[in-house]
């Protein structure tokens, strides 16, 4: 049974908020899946080394194979039509570098190796975080998106901030494993990775009804 509605998303679109949904989808990959994913993708052109840190997987139908039912489930509620989705995997980040997950670490290794913009030699990466760089050059980007924006967190937590239009901030929300965002689009935030994750973000034009709420 489906617990979310298209009035939650319309209030959220309304109040300028993100409309949370914790555990929603327990089908999102293992990093045994992204390591594997990583493989399959690095050759063709839809992976995306953003930083010494971060990589993204867009826009690939391969994608889809883990997200496919949330694709589904939000197809009921939300009306757009589906534009892409992408991948964010984060790796490095100030809070906590600790990685257990034999997968995430094979993963990482391999990231190292193919990526070509290196660690800086200033950084030292901790368990508990980094040394080397002051911790406000780890700040995330404030930004807002040119469509509607649904995020799954996979693996990992991410910290999400959530601003006025003169950019001051309103408020946080963190989501674990599972938990699912709808970002209307022109919400301004900013997203951090908390440890080590993964998660994906799905795009879909307008829905008219939300859009004109």
């Amino acid at each position: 049974m489906n617990l979310i509605k298209k009035e939650d998303l319309i209030n959220a679109k309304k109040q300028k908020k993100l409309f949370v949904f914790e555990n929603y989808y327990k089908n999102f990959p293992s990093w045994d899946d992204i390591n594997s994913l990583y493989d399959a993708v690095k050759e063709n052109g839809s992976l995306d080394y953003n930083s010494f840190g971060t990589m993204v997987i867009e826009n690939d139908p391969r994608i889809l194979k883990y997200y496919i039912k949330a694709l589904s489930d939000i197809s009921s509620y939300h009306k757009g039509r589906y534009r892409f989705s992408m991948i964010i995997i984060h790796f490095i980040n100030r809070n906590n570098n600790k990685m257990t997950d034999k997968s995430l670490v094979n993963l990482f290794s391999k990231f190292i190796s193919d990526n070509p913009e290196k660690i800086p030699e200033e950084i030292t990466i901790k368990d508990d975080g980094v040394d080397g760089w002051p911790t406000e050059v780890w700040d995330p980007t404030v930004h807002s998106d040119k469509e509607d924006r649904f995020f799954i967190q996979g693996s990992g937590q991410s910290l999400w901030k959530i601003f006025h239009d003169n950019k001051e901030l309103n408020y946080e929300v963190l989501l674990s494993p599972g938990d699912m965002a709808y970002i209307p689009k022109g919400i301004i935030h900013s997203v951090e990775s908390m440890c080590p994750r993964h998660s994906v973000s799905i795009a879909l034009s307008d829905d008219p009804e939300i859009a004109n709420a």
